[in-house]
C-alpha cells in the first residue's frame, strides 16, 4: 500500500493539471491591428491566480493579457498592483477584481484607437458591450470601472499618483461587485 500512494498522488496531480489546462484557457483569435474584434464569453481570472503561462487573464484594472499579448485598456487609469504605497496596492486589487467581474459578464467587443500602441509598445484597446461609443448605447469597461469608483478617466496625459493627498480624494473607494479598497 505504501508503494502505491506516491503513484496515486502523481496520477491525481496530473489529472488536476490537465483539467486546469482544458478548463481555463480558450483560444481567442486575436487581431494585432486596431480592427474591431468580438471576444467570446470565457472565464476570466486574475493573472496572479493562474499559471504563469496563462495566455488570457487580467493583469490589473487597466491591463489584460489576451492570447499571450499584453493589452492596455483605454479611457481609464487604475492603481498599480505593485504600487508605491499600501493604499494603492489595496485599491489596485479592487480595480482588478472589478475588471474581472466586468469581463465575466459575457462577450464583449475590442477595438483599437487611431494611436495603436502605448509608450511601452502595448496595443491600446477599448472594450465595450452593445453599440460602439461614442454615439452608441454600449457600455465601455472604462466607464464601468470609473462608475464603480475603482478607476479615474485617463486620456494619455501625465498620470497622477495614487498615494499623495490630492489623489487620495479620488482614489477608488468601493466597487460595484463588493470590492472594497
Amino acid at each position: 500500500m505504501a508503494r502505491t500512494r506516491p503513484l496515486i498522488l502523481l496520477v491525481l496531480l496530473g489529472a488536476l493539471i490537465a483539467g486546469l489546462r482544458e478548463q481555463s484557457f480558450v483560444e481567442i483569435p486575436y487581431l494585432s491591428g486596431p480592427e474591431r474584434q468580438d471576444i467570446p464569453a470565457i472565464a476570466w481570472r486574475r493573472c496572479a491566480d493562474v499559471p504563469r503561462a496563462a495566455p488570457t487573464c487580467v493583469i490589473d484594472g487597466d491591463t489584460i493579457r489576451i492570447e499571450g499579448e499584453t493589452v492596455r485598456l483605454t479611457g481609464l487609469d487604475t492603481p498599480e498592483v505593485r504600487g508605491a504605497c499600501a493604499a494603492e496596492r489595496i485599491a489596485a486589487e479592487a480595480a482588478t477584481r472589478e475588471l474581472v467581474a466586468w469581463l465575466n459578464e459575457g462577450a464583449f467587443t475590442m477595438r483599437g484607437p487611431s494611436r495603436d500602441k502605448d509608450k511601452y509598445g502595448r496595443p491600446l484597446r477599448q472594450l465595450y458591450r452593445g453599440s460602439p461609443p461614442p454615439f452608441g448605447t454600449g457600455e465601455t469597461a472604462a466607464d464601468a470601472l470609473i462608475e464603480a469608483g475603482v478607476a479615474r478617466p485617463y486620456s494619455g496625459e501625465a498620470r497622477r499618483g495614487w498615494c499623495d493627498r490630492s489623489s487620495a480624494r479620488q482614489a477608488p473607494q468601493l466597487g460595484t461587485h463588493g470590492t472594497q479598497s
